[in-house]
């Protein structure tokens, strides 16, 4: 019986329930797409870096990130081939791979300045970092050759190397003796997002190059994984863990990718940002809410007063106003769903929206793919609730309380 009253007394006023129903059908919209682009924008740029540097997780030497920048050699880990294949063998990875690094001097004969290099296995490269050529700004990727290097863009400039040129590089092997080798460059890189002094001092070669280099043989700084399911990296890193502590012989941390991208905890704060948004963009609904609520107290005092003069009960005055305020919310919330999830697919289909790219990178605009959030959802569907709860009670308090003699006396 209330639900049918409150119904009809909704349609009372068309123009004023059309009106708070679109501000209410608006909001969760926007909270709905707002957090599922968020969520698109955030595994688009994770599965881009996972797939060219990163890869899905990283394994190794639990001491290796204090001790990188004074004593990298002394965390390296030994029997690396094996290590590689035991991981290798962990369910649904598709693909490890061993890297080493190390410092050292490189030189044009002329002029010589410090590097900080890796040397990857270039037959997993593919396999393992399937998008790590998209790096190469001039040239080509690594090959077969062991006496091949890849040198950041700006490094190449510095030094005024043009492909084909050789170098020397220079380096303080694990025991403290000294090593030289001539190496050829056969491509540069480019590193967006990333600042000058990396793409000045980047040197990329195979890991056979770089352990004979450095008299290391099948040692290796870290592993880099490649997992199947991009979406249970972070606690398939968990178990993976912990089946290499079972085995015990070296102490070693698995890390997956939201500890390996550089600020990728940013991506807490654009959802703040959403929750914030989303908040204040639902007090303003409630503020119409509450005077669509308030409207209709003024149109119907007299009508409250009949009510109260053959006994309805203040409660039942309040509990009336407040379900046709729920009725609102909930018509609203429920379109406003279907339309953000159809929304949402839509612009799915068509490619997703187009973004700028991080800046020196020689590609154009980035297609972000939204992915429906059911966080932003039940958020959106919630809030509406709430807010026309809130936004009610007050009107239905002041209307159950009306003195019906009064109200009957009102021309």
């Amino acid at each position: 019986m209330f639900l049918r009253m409150a119904v009809s007394n909704l349609w009372r006023n068309k123009r004023r329930t059309l009106i708070t129903e679109l501000s209410i059908i608006l909001g969760i919209i926007v909270i709905v797409f707002t957090g599922s682009l968020t969520r698109g924008l955030s595994q688009s740029w994770a599965m881009s870096a996972v797939e060219s540097f990163t890869g899905s997780m990283q394994v190794e030497h639990q001491d290796y990130e204090k001790e990188r920048k004074f004593k990298p050699l002394e965390t390296t880990l030994p029997a690396g081939r094996e290590l590689v294949g035991s991981i290798e063998a962990f369910p649904r990875v598709a693909a490890a791979m061993g890297k080493l690094n190390i410092t050292g001097f490189i030189s044009n004969g002329d002029k010589s300045t410090t590097f900080f290099g890796e040397g990857i296995e270039v037959q997993k490269m593919n396999s393992t970092l399937p998008k790590l050529h998209t790096r190469i700004a001039e040239g080509r990727p690594l090959g077969n050759s062991s006496n091949e290097v890849i040198l950041g863009k700006k490094l190449a400039e510095n030094l005024n190397l043009k492909l084909g040129d050789s170098m020397m590089l220079l380096v303080r092997t694990m025991k403290g003796g000294l090593n030289m080798v001539e190496m050829i460059l056969v491509g540069t890189e480019t590193y967006p997002g990333q600042n000058d002094y990396v793409s000045a001092h980047s040197v990329g070669m195979s890991l056979k190059a770089a352990q004979k280099l450095m008299r290391m043989p099948d040692r290796i700084s870290q592993i880099i994984v490649s997992y199947e399911d991009f979406h249970k990296v972070p606690e398939v890193a968990v178990s993976l863990q912990g089946t290499l502590n079972q085995k015990g012989r070296l102490p070693l941390v698995v890390k997956d990718y939201t500890k390996l991208i550089p600020g990728y905890e940013i991506n807490k704060f654009f959802s703040l940002i959403g929750v914030v948004v989303g908040f204040v963009l639902f007090i303003i609904v409630g503020s119409g809410i509450a005077n669509s609520m308030f409207m209709a107290v003024m149109e119907r005092r007299k009508e409250i007063g009949t009510m109260k003069a053959i006994g309805a009960e203040q409660g039942t005055i309040r509990r009336l106003f407040i379900i046709e305020g729920m009725v609102i919310a909930i018509f609203g919330a429920t379109l406003g769903l279907v339309l953000s999830i159809v929304i949402v697919y839509i612009v799915q289909s068509i490619g997703g929206v187009p973004i700028p790219s991080a800046p020196g990178s020689s590609s154009g605009p980035i297609p972000i793919r939204p992915i429906l959030d059911v966080g932003s959802c039940i958020y959106g569907v919630t809030l509406s609730m709430v807010v026309a709860l809130i936004a009610s009670y007050l009107p239905a308090t002041i209307s159950s309380r009306l003195d019906p003699v009064d109200t009957l006396r009102e021309e």
